[in-house]
């Protein structure tokens, strides 16, 4: 949970509807859930990553 915590505080407000969805029905959503998570977060990595450099 806190791994959970950590990205949706990282992604910030533009998620919230995937961060109800994903704890209304936990089950249906999990996979593609995670899934968008990692493209997101890795998005957002690759982002800061160029702007420091």
């Amino acid at each position: 949970m806190r791994v959970f915590i950590f990205i949706s505080k990282y992604l910030k407000l533009h998620y919230n509807l995937d961060i109800i969805l994903f704890f209304k029905f936990p089950k249906k959503y999990k996979k593609q859930f995670v899934f968008q998570i990692k493209i997101l977060y890795n998005k957002n990595i690759k982002r800061t990553q160029i702007t420091n450099t």
